[in-house]
């Protein structure tokens, strides 16, 4: 019983001790948080008064520097570099393109002639059998960057034996002012749509039949050709070529130039986004003097006059979206017309009567690639 009594006693006495001297420190950490609060806050304070005056200091001195700096220099134009030049940049390009072919026809080639039509230049067709056909050479540069030459000689397969001609050599002035275009020396004429291009770029091995019987197969020779581009959304070109016309259908006597003539007048453009189109006409002036078969063979038939060839043609084009790379389908025509008023002779002179005549031809033809490097047409001629 006495020992239960004091236990009490003393667990009453010694309660409150503790619970004052807990509270004592309680209050003692408070008041050290509080005074580290306070110690801290004039620090940061201080600080950022003393990096708002140093910013200050900088500005100024900034602002005196730049008042008294020299005046900037004066701003010039920024001029490009000139583009990197190879070490061949004046070589010349060289291209050679290699044509064989096999030929058979139901009549003898030998004996080629159209009723009606005197014929020159390179009327017939390819000789029968396998033959080297029309290939070419050619070597092209840029003389500078106004001008650019090109020489194109052809390797040609004429009954059974090669011969080597010259077919182009030009120099061509393609950055005169107000759209206009030049070429002087030997070319393809511009005649009709289909002269101006190269054998190997035709759609079938020869020429269509009024090109052999009015033109020769095709017509070149020397001279100057201007053309000019009009700055429309349509495409809008004339030309204009002042020939020797030495070759067929032409024969000038050599005193005078130009001996032969011609102007043309195109226009063509897009119908969508698959179909394109182009138009033109051309128009070929001579005066033929003894013009005979070869127009340079004595003997026979030989004609001096007037000759004048009018030449209409028309192009339509379709590839899908444009894109003739897999498919595309060309449909091609040109209608011809000559007119000829002079003397015909035979017999070197023992013989002579008055002429004056005209003669037509046109041809069609359709060529469809099914898909890359394979195409097949058809082409009807008529004169």
């Amino acid at each position: 019983m006495n020992r239960f009594l004091i236990a009490v006693v003393s667990t009453a006495f010694f309660a409150p001790v503790a619970s004052a001297d807990t509270a004592d420190a309680l209050e003692g950490i408070r008041a050290s948080v509080e005074a580290m609060r306070t110690d801290y806050e004039t620090r940061i304070a201080d600080l950022e008064k003393r990096l708002a005056a140093a910013e200050s200091a900088l500005a100024k001195g900034a602002t005196a520097a730049a008042t008294t700096a020299a005046p900037p220099a004066p701003m010039v134009a920024a001029v490009a570099p000139p583009p990197p030049r190879s070490n061949n940049a004046y070589n010349p390009s060289i291209g050679l393109t290699l044509t064989g072919l096999y030929a058979n026809y139901s009549q003898d080639p030998e004996g080629f002639g159209v009723q009606g039509f005197q014929l020159g230049g390179e009327p017939g067709p390819p000789d029968t059998g396998f033959t080297a056909s029309h290939s070419e050479i050619s070597f092209s540069a840029n003389v500078d960057e106004r001008f650019y030459g090109q020489v194109i000689a052809a390797i040609a397969q004429e009954k059974g034996e090669v011969a080597v001609e010259l077919e182009e050599a030009f120099v061509e002035a393609g950055a005169l002012p107000g759209g206009l275009s030049s070429r002087a020396g030997r070319f393809l004429s511009s005649i009709g749509y289909l002269n101006s291009s190269h054998a190997h770029a035709w759609d079938f091995v020869d020429a269509p039949l009024p090109y052999r019987a009015m033109l020769g197969g095709q017509y070149g020779d020397n001279g100057l050709q201007v053309r000019w581009l009009a700055p429309t959304d349509l495409f809008l070109e004339a030309g204009m070529e002042l020939m020797s016309g030495g070759e067929f259908p032409g024969r000038a006597s050599g005193e005078d130039f130009p001996g032969l003539v011609t102007a043309s007048l195109r226009l063509g453009g897009d119908a969508g986004d698959s179909y394109s189109w182009l138009t033109g006409i051309s128009r070929l002036s001579t005066d033929p003097r003894e013009r005979g078969a070869g127009a340079e063979e004595g003997g026979g038939a030989t004609f001096t006059g007037d000759s004048d060839l009018t030449v209409v043609d028309a192009v339509l084009k379709w590839a899908p979206n444009g894109n003739a790379r897999n498919r595309n389908f060309k449909l091609q025509a040109e209608l011809f017309r000559r007119e000829e008023d002079g003397m015909i002779s035979v017999d070197d002179g023992a013989a002579s009567s008055t002429y004056r005549g005209t003669q037509d031809g046109f041809y069609v033809q359709g060529v469809y690639q099914f898909q890359p490097r394979w195409r097949v047409g058809t082409r009807y001629g008529w004169v």
